[in-house]
């Protein structure tokens, strides 16, 4: 049935899967670089949870999230692997805001969070029509 509000709450689903497959991953490195397999289970399963069960709501609370992580790392002047895991996380990141608004019903855009992952990937001398 469309436009229900089932549309509007699987609607975010629609988005590129690349944060779903390698972002747990990437963010067990930065949980913990020296062992990141110990909070890997751990990520795997909040990403399955809201991919089960959440909402839009929900998705851009993660992302938000996941954002202010990858802020927290850059800023502590990390080695490159880590780096390299924080700003490959952030540019999946801003391909999910920049995406978010052309996802019919999906009403989450966050332009102060997209704003942000933007600075973050140009301080670390990313040009943004490369991610």
């Amino acid at each position: 049935m469309s436009g229900t509000r089932r549309d509007r709450l699987d609607a975010w689903l629609f988005l590129p899967p690349e944060l779903e497959r390698d972002g747990p991953a990437l963010l067990s490195l930065l949980d913990d670089p020296a062992a990141p397999e110990r909070t890997l289970e751990a990520r795997e399963r909040e990403v399955e949870e809201l991919v089960l069960a959440g909402t839009p709501e929900r998705w851009r609370g993660y992302l938000r999230a996941c954002g202010e992580r990858v802020a927290g790392v850059l800023a502590a002047d990390p080695p490159p692997a880590v780096r390299a895991a924080a700003l490959r996380l952030a540019a999946i990141l801003l391909e999910q805001q920049l995406l978010a608004p052309g996802v019919p019903r999906l009403q989450v855009g966050d332009d102060a969070e997209r704003a942000r992952l933007e600075a973050l990937l140009r301080a670390a001398g990313v040009r943004i029509d490369d991610v």
